[in-house]
């Protein structure tokens, strides 16, 4: 039997307290580590949460299509060229508010492919491009026909297409609350087969107020070259067309109507692409049929 106040018994004491210390701090230290550890892995969730959620609400809400870049996005020099002439033009008397805005020149991305052997078509815009986004617009055109083009012909040819751009940006942004990917349908307003040609038909329009647009020397360049090249580039076949048809124009309007005189110029180039046909392939996805068919 070993008495309580013995050397031995209170050495003992001393080793368990010991012990018992040493076995509590590590207690202390794991606990706090693994409320620590939890609390890093709730803020983690949180965040990864956060994020998917905020993709969902991108997807789900449409952004609204614009062009504030200030300076023009990168392409071919035979193009840029050709889109620096068009900001030139459109900005040299001041905006024309019957034309797109200059500044859309900047967001626009010119692809150059073989298109023409596969459809016939000199250049596109596709609205079901899922390239397609604020600052960037891209749009195709015929690497035959127009790579190696004057630059006025492949400007004249960029014009067209720059406004159906333009038709898609305003509608699409027209029906920014419709949820995707509805939004694309509705986007160009073309419901029937006479919508789809009308869009054409306001996309020659502008080409030809970009003409008017043209300096004293690209105008008699043009000229010439529509009175003598045998072999002529097809936009300057199509610009040809469209002067002479309006030769013995007579729009029928009071002399400071203009909007009757615009209706009616619409009316002509509308007439004039129906009977050509040119684009019945294109339009006879829609129903219905052409005005005065």
């Amino acid at each position: 039997m070993i008495q309580s106040d013995s050397p031995i018994l209170k050495s003992n004491n001393k080793i368990i307290l010991k012990i018992t210390l040493v076995v509590f701090l590590i207690f202390i230290i794991g606990f706090s580590t693994y409320f620590l550890y939890l609390q890093k892995g709730k803020k983690s969730t949180q965040l990864t949460t956060d994020k998917t959620d905020q993709t969902i609400n991108e997807s789900e809400s449409p952004q609204q299509l614009i062009c504030d870049r200030t300076s023009r996005l990168e392409n071919n020099p035979n193009i840029d060229r050709a889109l620096s002439l068009i900001y030139q033009r459109l900005t040299e008397y001041g905006t024309d508010k019957k034309l797109f805005p200059p500044q859309l020149i900047n967001c626009i991305k010119v692809k150059i492919e073989n298109i023409k052997n596969e459809d016939g078509s000199e250049g596109y815009f596709d609205p079901n491009d899922t390239d397609i986004k604020p600052n960037y617009f891209p749009i195709t055109i015929d690497s035959n026909s127009n790579f190696f083009a004057d630059d006025l012909s492949t400007a004249i040819l960029l014009v067209h297409e720059i406004t159906h751009v333009q038709q898609f940006i305003d509608s699409y942004n027209a029906n920014i609350d419709t949820k995707l990917p509805d939004i694309i349908r509705y986007a160009f307003n073309v419901n029937t087969k006479s919508d789809c040609l009308t869009h054409e038909v306001f996309a020659f329009n502008k080409q030809l107020i970009f003409t008017l647009k043209l300096n004293d020397e690209e105008e008699k360049s043009i000229n010439y070259r529509i009175e003598n090249d045998k072999n002529l580039h097809p936009q300057l076949k199509i610009l040809k067309t469209l002067k002479d048809s309006f030769k013995n124009f007579n729009h029928g309007c009071e002399e400071y109507d203009v909007d009757c005189i615009e209706r009616a110029i619409n009316m002509h180039i509308y007439s004039l692409l129906r009977d050509s046909g040119v684009y019945d392939k294109q339009c006879s996805a829609y129903s219905g049929t052409y005005i005065g068919e």
